[in-house]
């Protein structure tokens, strides 16, 4: 065989192994991602998935939780501080 061609293989394996490790990678962080907005008080993870995953405004989250939007905004800051400070600890593991 061509050693060209098989270089060519090779890349192509290396590749596809590079893409496989980032998906299991990715897949293990957003389990733990789960898993530690799971473990938030919670008022902060009604926050956090309300402005993240529902794609509300503050004041909308405000509105909707019957809330002063200074309260979402504190609870906000409290819960990405606390997922920020857990997954620098995961990092550092």
């Amino acid at each position: 065989m061509d050693t060209g061609l098989l270089a060519q293989i090779d890349e192509r394996a290396e590749a596809a192994l590079d893409e496989v490790v980032t998906a299991i990678s990715e897949a293990s962080l957003r389990g733990r991602l789960r898993e530690l907005l799971a473990a938030l008080p919670e008022e902060q993870r009604l926050v956090v998935q309300s402005v993240y995953f529902e794609s509300l405004t503050l004041r909308e989250t405000a509105e909707r939780n019957e809330i002063p939007l200074g309260t979402v905004k504190s609870r906000l800051r409290l819960a990405m501080a606390r997922l920020g400070s857990a997954l620098r600890t995961e990092v550092q593991r």
